[in-house]
């Protein structure tokens, strides 16, 4: 019984399907049986294999013809033909008689794209094709991370190759699109006979989110990969040795990270509001592995007292601090430190001036505005010529957590400081309810004290280090004799993983957690379809296989179906696959035909 070979389809979701005849009873004249005349048997190619199938141009395959029967004296001449100049076959190949099978060599030359050459042999009227596919020598490019943090992280490039490399190696050139981004070597050689290299990729430091693309070519052939460069998810805090200076003299300044500067340092950007007033350098440099740095700055002349304010910028981060300037010597601040002890444990407090102490010394008045807390000398004297002075404050054994108010007076002018007096010191601890978090869900983050706030409650101040992508509210307070409080995290969509610094700062402490924030789910779509078996006879029946690229969502997913000749085989009008599965299967039936019939099935 005849059998037609199936035509392939590319790129196509259909299957064919061959229907078979049924068998038909020799026909009978006149009580006479009809018998066929002998006839000779041809040699016909019955089929042509390529191994290996798929090469590197400028390497070689062999081919492989088989007759459907032996060739007779003398051999069977079979002619060869190409369809691609890319691919060379010699004319024609002799099976040798009493044989099926004769091998051919097939030769190629560089490609600079994966080029496909059908390969036929022919004999007679008949004739059997195979597809050889040639290489280009570049494979792929990629790289050991997709998104990582500008000057903080170096990526490593991979180059692979479709087989080993010539001798004298094989010499890749490399570029990358942004190089405000990332750079890259010029080029990369892949050592001769080996199939794999790689090479460094050096990234900067930016102030937004953003991608490069590195691009790898060799004999005029390219692969690109995709690098993700996201800026700093930084925390910056400000702070000054002192409340405030006097017109005329220098106060130090440190600039703090919440994590350690990478390689080549972080750059804290510096400014002042009134640099008539009091100045700062353009910046200060916190070097690699460390986490701050200091600074000076330097009070100008003023008539009355006037607040600066300084900023601290890096990562696209900012903070600010208010240093008040002053034109006289005067009482700037009381500091404590610690300024939250155990009960019985002491504290030093420092008072600082605007200027120098006149001769003789500046005799400063104390008081305690609770005793039964924390007790202080009735005065002190900070001597001529210095800036500041320091006094003991003692705690006293208490049943709950108390605040007392510590007071210096000098030359009509008191400042305060308070004194919480607890059973353990200050610190902070931000956790997250969910992380990672998919783009434009929100979460809540717990901001933790490891003890008791005082009475009053504590304002713990928040802030987003990437506020594109995620924000949080400017303060969140934790009620008095509480240790925790949350506060709301919103989140924006993004198209990549993304880290974000969320920060809380209170009473000198500073800490921040991660919040990961990453891409919604790719839709699930239709991969293939299949049947088996793809030959019936009529009446016959067949099963069909409809793949998803995933998981089926809730609810399934309706694939339609349909066949391209109904009257030689049907399919129901669609499938279901159901929730969480990624396959469903589906009846064929064959109808009736009088001929072999190709049948293609569609799914949508």
């Amino acid at each position: 019984m005849p059998r037609h070979a199936l035509p392939s389809f590319a790129a196509s979701l259909c299957s064919r399907l061959l229907l078979r005849l049924p068998l038909v009873a020799p026909a009978v004249l006149l009580g006479a049986a009809l018998l066929p005349a002998p006839r000779a048997v041809a040699q016909n190619v019955s089929s042509v294999a390529l191994s290996p199938a798929a090469v590197v141009g400028g390497s070689g395959s062999t081919g492989t013809v088989t007759l459907s029967g032996n060739a007779p004296a003398g051999g069977s001449v079979v002619t060869l033909a190409s369809s691609k100049a890319q691919a060379v076959v010699p004319a024609s190949v002799t099976v040798p008689a009493g044989t099926k099978v004769a091998t051919f060599p097939v030769t190629t030359t560089a490609v600079t794209a994966s080029t496909s050459a059908s390969i036929t042999a022919t004999r007679g009227t008949s004739s059997k094709s195979a597809t050889l596919t040639i290489l280009p020598l570049l494979s792929s490019l990629t790289v050991s991370s997709a998104s990582v943090v500008g000057g903080a992280a170096a990526p490593t490039g991979k180059i692979t190759l479709n087989g080993p490399a010539p001798a004298g190696g094989a010499t890749v050139t490399l570029t990358s699109s942004a190089t405000s981004r990332a750079t890259v070597p010029a080029t990369l050689v892949v050592p001769a006979g080996t199939s794999v290299a790689t090479f460094p990729i050096t990234t900067l430091a930016v102030t937004s989110n953003g991608s490069t693309t590195l691009t790898a070519t060799h004999a005029g052939f390219s692969k690109t990969a995709s690098l993700q460069v996201t800026k700093t998810s930084a925390c910056l805090a400000i702070a000054l040795d002192r409340p405030g200076a006097a017109s005329g003299t220098t106060i130090g300044g440190t600039v703090q990270l919440n994590g350690v500067a990478p390689a080549g340092g972080a750059t804290v950007t510096l400014t002042s509001s009134n640099t008539a007033a009091a100045t700062v350098p353009a910046s200060v440099v916190v070097p690699a592995g460390a986490r701050s740095a200091t600074f000076a700055a330097t009070a100008g002349t003023v008539a009355s007292a006037t607040n600066v304010t300084l900023t601290a910028a890096f990562g696209g981060v900012s903070r600010t601090v208010t240093l008040p300037v002053t034109p006289a010597t005067a009482i700037l601040a009381v500091s404590l430190d610690p300024a939250s002890v155990s009960a019985a444990r002491p504290s030093t407090a420092t008072i600082r001036l605007n200027g120098p102490a006149p001769s003789g010394g500046a005799t400063v008045t104390l008081t305690s505005s609770r005793t039964s807390a924390a007790t202080v000398p009735a005065s002190t004297t900070i001597p001529a010529g210095s800036l500041s002075g320091t006094f003991t404050v003692t705690s006293k054994v208490v049943t709950a957590t108390t605040s007392a108010t510590i007071s210096a007076a000098y030359a009509g002018t008191t400042k305060t400081a308070s004194l919480q007096v607890s059973a353990s010191p200050l610190a902070l601890s931000v956790t997250f309810a969910a992380s990672p978090v998919t783009g434009g869900a929100g979460t809540t983050a717990t901001i933790r004290l490891n003890g008791p706030a005082p009475a009053g409650g504590a304002v713990v101040t928040l802030f987003s280090s990437a506020t594109g992508v995620a924000t949080v509210p400017s303060t969140v307070t934790v009620a008095s004799g509480a240790d925790s409080a949350t506060a709301a995290v919103a989140t924006s969509a993004v198209t990549f993983e993304s880290e974000v610094a969320i920060c809380a700062s209170y009473g000198g402490a500073l800490a921040a957690g991660t919040l990961v924030v990453a891409p919604g789910a790719p839709p699930v779509t239709l991969s293939t379809l299949s049947v088996a078996p793809t030959s019936v006879a009529s009446g016959g029946s067949a099963t069909g296989t409809v793949t998803l690229t995933g998981a089926s969502p809730a609810g399934g997913s309706t694939v339609s179906l349909t066949s391209s000749s109904p009257s030689a085989a049907t399919v129901p009008p669609s499938v279901t696959v159901p929730e969480g599965a990624t396959t469903a299967t589906f009846p064929v039936t064959a109808g009736s035909v009088s001929t072999d019939t190709g049948v293609t099935l569609t799914a949508t």
